[in-house]
């Protein structure tokens, strides 16, 4: 069972952010539709719903789906922890342990016990929210090195991350700690010695079912074998034929492989008003990269200023920058196909840097093309 965040409108006129739990998105969506919900917005698939039989995850509904909805609108680590610090459970204990600092200290009671005491609380309190930020700025830097494929830095965090974990016993969840440390070393060339640290999850109960096998893939991505990574998305979407699991085929087909036929029937099973908007983001940009093969430069460019627009909000995010990167590049693909090399330059030079550091050749090859017949 998940607990899927939502968007939508109320029988009544009530505009909603709430959890609805189910057994798959579909499953949600149903739930509201036959609810009388109308204007429904899932913002979660079975990947980032709430796993209600896991510890780490059932952490989450410690705080509401609005909240959580305005803590994934922070795209940058500052902006999060800032975030943190402004929550009302936060501000009423350090704020008016402030407040009777700054009194005490203007009154100049240096000397006073409540000075000492309000001071002392304070920072002791300051001390517990670094303490408890640190997971999540170690994950974060983690997951920044590898959307500039900085393996080996990636490794580096994630293995801090671990003994965090180890020492305070912080509900993070092991599966996560595992694929993510292995994709590291498989993008530094020891793939073997990656496959080895999580081949015991393959039968684990505590995953998803196709989720052992999508998560294994992004390996493969790391080590650029294409081919075998798109041999697991599709045991994956075998073993459980969701949407995301089709997304992530189709997207792979566009991408990687080059089927843009396939590409382009995977996309069709899409109901593109049941998935979240960061799916969209993917359905999008697949299908601009589709339009683009086959020289539909309006329609390619019309679909990737989609995907640009839903991902306004995800260009600070590690997770979504490298995704972002290639959306401006397609985006300017599309434009120089239009007549419009300046304007695709400036997507060109926004992301080369991001291209040239995860060495996306065949995109980088395409831009220098297009850029020299403009």
């Amino acid at each position: 069972m998940f607990s899927f965040n939502y968007r939508a409108t109320s029988p009544s006129g009530e505009p909603i952010t709430s959890r609805v739990e189910a057994k798959s998105a579909d499953d949600a969506w149903e739930q509201l539709q036959r609810k009388g919900y109308f204007e429904i917005e899932l913002l979660d698939d079975e990947n980032s719903a709430i796993k209600l039989d896991d510890h780490a995850s059932v952490q989450r509904l410690k705080m509401s789906a609005k909240v959580e909805l305005s803590l994934r609108q922070q795209d940058t680590l500052v902006g999060r922890i800032l975030w943190s610090l402004r929550q009302s459970r936060n501000v009423m204990i350090w704020l008016p342990l402030l407040l009777g600092f700054v009194y005490y200290v203007f009154n100049n009671e240096w000397a006073s016990i409540d000075v000492v005491i309000s001071g002392g609380l304070l920072a002791l309190y300051l001390a517990w929210f670094v303490w408890a930020t640190i997971p999540s700025v170690l994950y974060w830097q983690a997951q920044e090195a590898s959307a500039w494929c900085r393996w080996g830095e990636v490794e580096r965090w994630m293995h801090w991350l671990a003994r965090w974990k180890r020492w305070f016993n912080i509900p993070f969840p092991e599966h996560e700690l595992l694929f993510r440390t292995a994709t590291a070393m498989a993008g530094q060339g020891r793939l073997s010695e990656a496959l080895r640290l999580v081949e015991g999850l393959a039968n684990s109960n505590e995953l998803a079912p196709g989720f052992y096998q999508t998560r294994l893939a992004s390996l493969f991505f790391a080590t650029k074998y294409y081919t075998r990574a798109l041999q697991l998305q599709q045991e994956a979407r075998t073993i459980n034929p969701s949407a995301s699991a089709t997304i992530d085929l189709a997207f792979t087909m566009a991408k990687w492989i080059g089927d843009y036929q396939t590409a382009r029937t995977l996309l069709d099973e899409i109901e593109i008003e049941k998935i979240s908007p960061l799916a969209k983001i993917f359905v999008f940009y697949a299908r601009g990269i589709v339009a683009i093969d086959l020289k539909e430069y309006d329609v390619a460019s019309r679909f990737l200023e989609d995907a640009l627009i839903l991902g306004k909000n995800h260009f600070g995010t590690p997770l979504m920058k490298t995704v972002m990167a290639g959306a401006l590049a397609y985006y300017g693909l599309g434009l120089a196909g239009l007549g419009r090399p300046s304007d695709a330059k400036r997507f060109f030079d926004l992301a080369k840097p991001l291209l040239e550091a995860c060495k996306d050749t065949q995109l980088l090859a395409q831009c220098e093309a297009a850029q020299n017949k403009g």
